[in-house]
């Protein structure tokens, strides 16, 4: 098991060494983890995704750990065309330039 806190949405993932009164500790210890106020990471599986959505996941600080959480969001239509038209590229065994917003 993963132990992490949550910063601004991301994990900011437990080290495996801690100093304390004792000297260094390396650990995998969940009592010692809550003590420097680290949880464990808690996974979720993804919704199922409708047409013209994309799922992303951020991060929430929960009682029981560091809760992933899924949000669907809609793809824009220059997102979906710009990508299809990599794809079909690709298929072609073309390389496209990147271009200068």
């Amino acid at each position: 098991m993963r132990f992490a806190k949550v910063v601004d949405g991301s994990l900011e993932f437990a080290p495996k060494m801690f100093e304390t009164d004792d000297g260094k500790v390396i650990t995998n210890s969940p009592e010692l983890y809550a003590m420097y106020g680290y949880k464990p990471i808690v996974l979720t599986d993804p919704p199922e995704i409708p047409e013209g959505y994309e799922n992303v996941y951020r991060w929430e600080d929960s009682e029981n750990g560091c809760l992933q959480v899924w949000e669907q969001v809609e793809i824009s239509t220059e997102d979906a065309e710009h990508e299809d038209m990599h794809a079909a590229l690709e298929l072609l065994g073309v390389t496209p330039k990147e271009t200068e917003e």
